[in-house]
């Protein structure tokens, strides 16, 4: 379960990242906060998050599945729980790069749970400040009733291009997508070519 504390507003496994590497981590848990709120990190500043994703619940300003406030790079990660708050709320993360002293960087990311929120609210990212987003997706209609996606970065795909595996081709990399004969057998969720 990730940590509460009553001095910070950060909510999530790690508050803070400063130049460090995240690798491999995920979380399932429901995560509340009042401001960059993360499911794995609230704040990343120059390091990396790779090969992660969420599950849980996450709620707070400067939301995202993986990330509040992203000044760093996310590679390789994935959310498909759901994000919901305020303002700058996304699938993965809430904001990504501030004015010109900061640049956040996501590639190869998915974002496949249901984002809601009042105001700068993306399926990728809630706000692209001075960053770069490539090789994203996200499920179309993954926003909430109510809620208008202001920010456009990355490519909205259908659950049947999920399922058929076109998003995982698309994404270049570690992803890869076990393919069933029946329907029930196709999952929105890829995995690790390693897992396969």
């Amino acid at each position: 379960r990730p940590p509460r504390s009553t001095l910070f507003p950060y909510t999530t496994l790690f508050r803070s990242s400063w130049l460090g590497t995240i690798t491999n981590c995920y979380n399932t848990s429901t995560v509340n906060g009042s401001l960059e709120v993360g499911g794995i990190c609230g704040n990343s500043n120059g390091g990396i998050i790779e090969n992660s994703y969420n599950a849980g619940i996450v709620t707070g300003s400067f939301a995202g599945g993986l990330c509040g406030s992203n000044y760093a790079q996310i590679t390789n990660c994935y959310n498909i729980g759901s994000i919901s708050g305020t303002n700058k709320v996304g699938g993965i993360c809430g904001i990504n790069g501030y004015m010109d002293s900061k640049t956040g960087t996501i590639m190869n990311c998915y974002n496949t749970g249901i984002v809601s929120g009042s105001s700068n609210v993306g399926g990728i990212c809630g706000i692209v400040d001075k960053g770069i987003v490539t090789d994203c997706y996200y499920l179309e209609n993954c926003n909430a009733d109510g809620t208008t996606f202001s920010c456009k970065e990355g490519t909205p795909k259908t659950s049947e291009q999920f399922a058929n595996g076109e998003v995982a081709y698309s994404l270049s990399g570690i992803w890869g997508q076990k393919i069933g004969k029946r329907s029930e057998e196709h999952t929105s969720e890829l995995q690790s070519r390693s897992d396969l």
